[in-house]
């Protein structure tokens, strides 16, 4: 190998060390800049309760400061290293080059007995002076695994980092918060997005999850209008949260809830032209073992009744319902049929306490149409027997008869008997005035 091959080979060994201390020294630059840039923002965030559009700036922010650090630290660094500018780095560091190394990599022509004899004398000086003494290990190394350790915190800070950190970390880079996560702060809305009967009320109302806010706003934008109506929420008064109810909606209505710098989703309220509901009519098949006849409420609709008790509810409508159902509290559906007029009718049975309210089946949504009615379900419980005269033990004489009072008391209400007793001949004369259940079982 002639001596300007042995300098070419020193120079790319130099230049090869040499960037891998720039690509070194780039990725610890741009993963500490990552990972300390990304725990500022997310405190910065949090204090914004990670609001949309806080978390966008930041957002744009962090990727701009990055691809800032990727191109001043990497990029630049990398570009600018070649051989001419390596040979001038060796030519500062080593001074007995004596500008050897620029005259070869200027004029590399093996066939100039010159170059070779320049190569040589460089040579002698490049084998005094490694490329390790340029670039030293140690700090090869050291940059090396300061970029892996901040790039391994900052990727575990963004798949499973704790509390607020990594939800925020996640947001920052991903755009989301950790898969199957709820957010750390929330504005949660009910109903939503949904359709009611035109003229109706609806109850919007809004919990505040993880934090709390001096004031909770509700905006507005009804079908046609062109600004948005804002008006204060009320503390709901019988749980957590806030309320506002619109009342008779005849128009469509956009709306979202602003709790300080936090934000719900945007939802709407659909109005649609659907019956309403002028009477219910429940009629009550108890269970057979009671002996009980039918009972009717007409005007009705809360139910109270013993549970196995089989009612049959009807809705008249003010107009006609071509698909109506019974909607349970628990999300059951019964389907009403149709009878004569505008009466529909469903077999209800009543085995718990619970609600429901007569709905409207329109393009497979359920509307509701109508206020909630109450199920009350009875357990059927043993009458209770009470002897309320005479009150204690009574002294007679053989021959005198004694009146006895009886009182039984069951589900259906509190009635009484009386006996006559004479202590020679037993009871005289039994007057029953009890005739459900109880009384049988107390006579």
């Amino acid at each position: 190998m002639t001596a300007l091959e042995q300098l070419n080979t020193y120079l790319r060994r130099m230049e090869l060390r040499l960037r891998l201390l720039a690509a070194s020294r780039g990725t610890a630059i741009i993963a500490a800049s990552a990972l300390l840039l990304t725990v500022l923002l997310v405190w910065i965030a949090n204090r914004f309760r990670f609001a949309s559009d806080i978390v966008l700036p930041l957002r744009l922010l962090l990727f701009l400061v990055l691809a800032t650090a990727v191109s001043f630290a990497l990029a630049i660094p990398m570009f600018k290293l070649n051989r001419r500018w390596v040979t001038r780095l060796a030519e500062r560091r080593v001074p007995g080059f004596g500008e050897r190394l620029l005259t070869v990599s200027e004029r590399p022509d093996p066939a100039n007995p010159f170059t070779e004899l320049v190569a040589e004398d460089a040579m002698r000086v490049a084998q005094e002076h490694q490329p390790e003494e340029f670039t030293k290990s140690r700090s090869l190394f050291g940059l090396f695994g300061s970029g892996v350790a901040a790039g391994a915190v900052l990727l575990w800070l963004i798949v499973a980092g704790p509390g607020y950190w990594g939800y925020g970390a996640s947001l920052l880079w991903t755009g989301s918060a950790h898969a199957g996560k709820r957010p750390l702060y929330e504005v949660l809305v009910q109903p939503g997005d949904k359709t009611v009967r035109r003229k109706s009320d609806q109850l919007i109302t809004a919990q505040l999850a993880g934090f709390s806010a001096h004031q909770v706003i509700l905006h507005a934008k009804y079908a046609g209008a062109a600004k948005w109506e804002t008006t204060a929420m009320q503390a709901r008064p019988d749980a957590n949260g806030y309320q506002f109810l619109f009342a008779g909606l005849s128009d469509a209505v956009e709306y979202y809830v602003q709790a300080d710098a936090s934000q719900s989703k945007h939802y709407q309220l659909a109005v649609r032209d659907l019956p309403g509901v002028k009477r219910v009519k429940v009629v009550l098949h108890y269970p057979a073992g009671l002996g009980l006849k039918d009972a009717t409420e007409d005007p009705g609709g809360d139910i109270r009744a013993v549970a196995g008790t089989q009612a049959d509810v009807s809705v008249l409508t003010d107009r006609p319902l071509p698909h109506g159902v019974l909607q349970l509290e628990n999300g059951t559906k019964i389907g009403l049929s149709n009878g004569d007029g505008n009466w529909l009718t469903a077999h209800l049975p009543i085995s718990k306490d619970g609600s429901y309210h007569v709905a409207a089946l329109d393009s497979g949504e359920v509307i509701r149409i109508s206020d909630d009615y109450f199920i009350e379900a009875k357990k059927d419980e043993p009458p209770s027997v009470k002897i309320v005269r005479p009150g204690g033990d009574p002294k007679v004489s053989p021959i005198e008869e004694v009146p006895v009072t009886v009182e039984a008391a069951d589900d259906f209400g509190v009635e009484s008997m009386e006996l006559h007793y004479s202590v020679n001949g037993g009871p005289e004369q039994v007057v029953p005035l009890l005739k459900s259940k109880g009384a049988k079982e107390a006579q």
